[in-house]
């Protein structure tokens, strides 16, 4: 038979099996060979005439006044092509979903090869998703995002106790199934199948048909504590101080006081064991960051760098081994100093970067080209982020600039929502902490003395000021 004639089928198939809703007459094995199948589709197990009868008994039973509106039609050898719209009212149950009475209109590609004068296969490239949301109640779809908020710190909660216990790391040796999770990690019968499970329904793990369970990609680069990229300490910091203290919000916005941790550095510094998890945690959490100011700024004409407040000096390390001609320095508390010592040893920098003990507030701040602010200003209050940026004026040579990166606010405060969530979590932790938005810094910078003000987006996140000292 020739494409002419394969083409007539079709035609008629939508003619009579959609507007006229004669499928179950017409779709016989005259039209439709007893083994046809379609491919990737709700019947794709099924086999013959009923492949298609069954699609379209389905939808005669979920809409009323069906009908195909035919954009294109094109038949070549054993193949025709088809391009048009199903369009009706939900007058039944669809997958579900009870009737709501609304117009519907479904756009399709449709695929249909022959073999011996009848339709062989299908391949159906159809709009659910349209379809879906034509049918969604906005009451519903109103609720289940209020819902969906509501219950976030569930995936949060199962996320951080996955760290918790070393099941990613557990995974990241090889993949294991539920016995041998509960045997390695001595967990209890009653919830480890569907913690377990939940993990795989929110794509951190993944379940083989063996049963196994194994790291998804991004688990087992961020999440198994043998990878460079782990940042399994953080979430565990945020599993016992961060989470505890979002749990008090309500008390925060009610009496202002800060509601976990400590205002001094000098009391939190003192573990040191702590300190490095946090800091491995938060250098890995940073590397976007690190990366991304190694780029974002001309660093050609710049001999030195200091970052105020760099901790163990992870991100003045990077830049002078991306830029060469660099030599560093890093001021923080003198209770960081082994921290930074031992770092540098193993980034092979100590010989290019120092360090400087101190309190930026009080004492002696390095002078350099280029001082870098990154993640600090959100930790104080107003007057001092404006005793910080007049001090850096004073440290920065003529000519140089001062950086500064946080997760800023939007100038009218309408977002982004992360860092609108990060200032109230600032708040939480540390008295007088928030973040800012770029005219506040803008304001602190022109009245310290700098010019020529710029910002810019850093990442994802983050945004970099740069400011010039004349």
């Amino acid at each position: 038979m020739n494409a002419s004639a394969n083409k007539e089928i079709i035609l008629r198939l939508y003619a009579e099996a959609v507007d006229q809703a004669r499928h179950e007459q017409v779709i016989t094995e005259q039209i439709v060979h007893p083994d046809a199948v379609m491919h990737n589709a709700l019947h794709s197990d099924l086999r013959g005439p009923e492949v298609l009868r069954s699609t379209w008994r389905s939808l005669h039973a979920s809409f009323s006044d069906l009908r195909f509106e035919l954009d294109d039609i094109i038949a070549d050898g054993d193949v025709v092509a088809v391009r048009g719209t199903t369009t009706g009212r939900h007058t039944g149950v669809f997958r579900g979903k009870p009737a709501t009475g609304r117009p519907i209109a479904q756009r399709a590609h449709m695929f249909y090869r022959f073999e011996d004068g009848r339709i062989r296969e299908v391949w159906p490239l159809v709009d659910h998703a349209g379809l879906a949301g034509q049918l969604e109640d906005p009451d519903d779809a109103q609720l289940q995002s209020v819902l969906d908020l509501a219950t976030g710190f569930w995936r949060a909660r199962a996320l951080i106790s996955g760290v918790e216990l070393g099941l990613f790391t557990l995974l990241g040796k090889e993949p294991a199934d539920l016995a041998t999770v509960r045997a390695t990690l001595g967990l209890d019968a009653t919830g480890t199948a569907d913690f377990l499970d939940a993990l795989v329904a929110l794509g951190v793990l993944q379940r083989g048909d063996d049963g196994r369970y194994r790291n998804s990609p991004a688990a087992h680069r961020h999440l198994d504590e043998n990878s460079d990229a782990y940042v399994g300490g953080f979430l565990k910091f945020m599993g016992y101080s961060l989470y505890p203290a979002w749990s008090r919000l309500t008390g925060l916005l009610r009496t202002g006081a800060r509601q976990e941790g400590q205002d001094s550095f000098s009391d939190w510094y003192r573990d040191l064991d702590q300190v490095r998890g946090f800091m491995e945690a938060m250098d890995s959490v940073c590397a976007p960051v690190t990366a991304a100011l190694g780029e974002a700024f001309d660093w050609s004409a710049v001999s030195t760098v200091a970052d105020l407040g760099g901790a163990r000096g992870n991100l003045v390390a990077r830049l002078v081994r991306r830029h060469p001609h660099l030599t560093g320095e890093c001021f923080d508390l003198p209770a960081v100093q082994p921290l930074f010592d031992e770092h540098m040893s193993a980034l092979g920098t100590a010989d290019r970067v120092t360090f400087r003990g101190g309190d930026f507030r009080t004492d002696a701040l390095p002078e350099a080209d280029v001082l870098i602010f990154g993640h600090i200003l959100h930790d104080w209050d107003e007057e001092t982020r404006a005793l910080l940026v007049r001090r850096a004026f004073d440290a920065v040579r003529p000519g140089g600039a001062l950086l500064i990166y946080d997760e800023l606010l939007d100038d009218d405060r309408r977002g982004p929502a992360r860092s609108l969530l990060m200032s109230l979590n600032m708040k939480l932790v540390r008295t007088g902490g928030s973040e800012y938005t770029a005219e506040q810094c803008r304001t602190w910078l022109l009245d310290a003395g700098f010019s020529d003000v710029s910002v810019r987006s850093l990442t994802a996140t983050e945004r970099l000021v740069v400011a010039r000292r004349p």
